[in-house]
């Protein structure tokens, strides 16, 4: 199985794919209209830099099509956004949605490592599938 570096143009490609099948799989998906910024910080040097503003990931779901990418204009804000480590972000990412991962943000929420505005329930059902697909595409850090 090809395992690919967190946040690079191909893995970007993969979870944008694993969104928009999430997407068509669920029901009412066609109806979703979401947006979500996960903001990162304390990078390492050997991390991707987006092309263009902050090291963001940037997830948008409308009228049935799903779109992912990396970066955002300085300042870019939506409704449900989560801050934390790029560390924690790449560990999570490597991790399929259940145990291992709700307790990954129990300890980074217990440690004050992760910070979340707005509502997250609506991206549930669409982010686990592609928690799933990324976990077995994604290089451990």
């Amino acid at each position: 199985m090809t395992r690919l570096i967190f946040m690079s143009p191909a893995w970007l490609a993969l979870a944008e794919a694993a969104l928009q099948t999430a997407l068509n799989a669920h029901p009412g998906g066609s109806a979703l209209h979401l947006s979500l910024i996960e903001r990162f910080h304390n990078l390492p040097p050997d991390a991707p830099w987006p092309a263009m503003g902050e090291p963001c990931l940037r997830l948008d779901v409308a009228d049935g099509g799903a779109r992912i990418r990396y970066g955002t204009a300085p300042g870019e804000q939506v409704a449900t956004e989560i801050i934390c480590d790029w560390m924690d972000a790449w560990r999570a990412a490597s991790l399929h949605a259940g145990p291992e991962l709700a307790a990954l943000r129990a300890e980074q929420q217990a440690q004050g490592r992760i910070r979340v505005t707005g509502d997250l329930v609506p991206w549930g059902p669409i982010l686990a599938p592609v928690h799933d697909r990324m976990a077995d595409h994604t290089k451990a850090p």
